[in-house]
């Protein structure tokens, strides 16, 4: 593993262990993501990863931390539909908070790359930006990414910035449904071969609560010119 990836790792897990002892004594939130894609995209450079089905899994936290910050955690594995092969494992990790309509989110993960578990992969650093518009049928929430990726073997360094607006519509047609949009584009500023300067990444699901605990999804997903299907299910506990 490079130098710098324990360091930032380091970094996070300190950060976390400060807001653990506050977080723990309040009420957290456990869940469990389980997702079936047609194919996997690196969406933020505008590539496709794999094209082959995958399954994937992913539990996740969701904790109140001091003045009114969350911190929230994951870990992300997905697997070859081929032969079930693990394909990517990430570790992600972030605080957020809001003042009123306005958000701000700090986040960093790895993502590590088979075959070489812990020695090729890509350190992602953001700080998200947002507004929020609650017009009652419709939800909006406009968001700037400044993204900065740090690789790690061999791989390159990459700056980016990420525009988006995510839409939902609470509601659709059914009290239990939810209609969810997201155009959004990115700009990569770190000139590359085979990599494009802008990456367009629509979204759109359709989000249905069985109950207060399961959460069906289905998506669709594009980055230029490759485009997924993705199925899933949470479980909150």
């Amino acid at each position: 593993m490079g130098s710098r990836v324990p360091l930032i790792l380091a970094a996070l897990a300190i950060v976390l262990s400060f807001l653990t002892p506050t977080a723990a004594k309040a009420q957290c939130e456990q869940s469990a993501t389980f997702t079936g894609s047609s194919g996997q995209l690196l969406q933020d450079i505008g590539k496709e990863r794999s094209s082959n089905l995958g399954l994937a899994v992913m539990p996740a936290f969701s904790c109140p931390a001091f003045d009114d910050w969350t911190v929230w955690g994951d870990v992300w594995n997905r697997f070859d539909a081929s032969g079930l092969r693990l394909n990517e494992t990430d570790l992600e990790g972030s605080i957020t908070k809001s003042w009123g309509p306005v958000s701000l989110e700090l986040y960093a993960a790895y993502f590590d790359l088979p075959p070489q578990p812990f020695r090729q992969g890509v350190v992602e650093l953001y700080a998200g930006i947002g507004y929020s518009f609650d017009f009652g049928w419709i939800k909006v929430k406009p968001a700037i990414r400044p993204i900065h990726m740090i690789g790690v073997g061999g791989l390159a360094d990459l700056t980016l910035l990420r525009a988006r607006t995510k839409v939902e519509v609470p509601n659709f047609m059914h009290p239990a449904v939810t209609l969810a949009l997201e155009p959004s584009v990115t700009y990569n500023f770190t000139r590359q071969p085979g990599l494009p300067e802008v990456a367009f990444r629509p979204e759109i699901a359709l989000h249905y609560d069985f109950s207060d605990q399961v959460r069906l999804s289905l998506a669709g997903k594009a980055a230029n010119r490759h485009k997924i299907i993705e199925g899933g299910m949470t479980i909150k506990f």
